[in-house]
């Protein structure tokens, strides 16, 4: 999902999304809430997709920015960690056989 927000008031204030460049093949974007969908299964022989989500104001004519979005497509096979940096600590006089992580 992306956000963008806007300081006007009323409707000037409102903010719609859309897929500007990129895979409109295989991805879109909601247009109130900015979130990314995939509309096809993705190709296992590509691993990431580039796209590029504008936002556009309320105003006449509308102001807009963009943003760019990097996919990386992982393999369902493939184990995959819930985060991506563990921590521990642990004393120096700890017993053989502590846990470290759990």
């Amino acid at each position: 999902k992306v956000d963008a927000t806007d300081s006007d008031v009323g409707e000037n204030a409102m903010v719609r999304y859309e897929l500007f460049r990129g895979t409109g093949e295989f991805f879109t974007v909601d247009r109130n809430t900015g979130e990314i969908i995939v509309k096809q299964l993705l190709n296992e022989a590509k691993n990431s997709y580039h796209l590029t989500v504008a936002a556009y104001d309320g105003g006449k004519p509308p102001l807009t920015s963009q943003i760019q979005v990097y996919i990386r497509v992982v393999s369902a096979k493939t184990p995959v960690f819930i985060v991506p940096v563990y921590y521990a600590f642990m004393n120096e006089n700890d017993s053989i056989g502590t846990h470290v992580v759990q």
